[in-house]
């Protein structure tokens, strides 16, 4: 955009990504297990701690919906709060790579383990 490097890093304070997701309906969700395999990909991304006991849901159909399984929407957020070793990072045009793995270190949740999250 031609903004100074040393101007971006100055006056940026938060960096903030959004997405609207489909919500279940809540008429005609259906619960389902938790498999393993779906165990360990929420534990590789970070976002569990403790195996998951309570079931999870998916998209049945009804006349509340349109026979969809969806109703509404939820917003996913990805917020990054720019912390002196980011700020250090813009201002030497470091790849995005180094950002994020600066970001990550600060408790950072990408869209993707924030979209796991509400699962």
């Amino acid at each position: 955009m031609g903004v100074e490097k040393y101007l971006l890093a100055d006056s940026l304070a938060l960096s903030q990504a959004q997405r609207l997701s489909r919500r279940l309906c809540n008429y005609c969700k259906r619960p389902v297990g938790v498999t393993q395999e779906l165990q360990e990909m929420l534990a590789k991304q970070q976002v569990i701690n403790a195996p998951v006991t309570t079931p999870i849901f998916e998209p049945g159909g009804c006349q509340e919906c349109h026979h969809t399984g969806y109703a509404g929407r939820v917003a996913l957020m990805e917020l990054c709060e720019i912390s002196s070793e980011i700020r250090d990072l813009i201002e030497e045009a470091a790849p995005m790579s180094a950002l994020r793995a600066a970001a990550f270190k600060t408790g950072f949740r990408s869209l993707y383990q924030e979209g796991l999250a509400q699962v």
